[in-house]
């Protein structure tokens, strides 16, 4: 599986072989790469904590609107 790379933010996301690169676009030595399990783990955590992570991103405004913040 090879999917197209993301940047956003500073950070390039890219899943390719079954595993996914994150790299700084300003300092390419800044880079990890996660196996496709540790990758889904991750992204669980992530949706775990999606409410602080929008408050974290956007403030309280994001979670006062009764919306589900999207963060791009």
């Amino acid at each position: 599986m090879d999917i197209g790379e993301m940047v956003v933010h500073g950070w390039k996301f890219h899943l390719v072989n079954d595993e996914i690169s994150i790299t700084s676009e300003q300092d390419p030595n800044i880079h990890v790469e996660l196996e496709a399990k540790a990758a889904y783990s991750l992204l669980d955590y992530l949706y775990q904590y999606r409410d602080d992570l929008a408050v974290a991103a956007l403030g309280n405004q994001g979670l006062e609107d009764g919306t589900r913040a999207s963060v791009k």
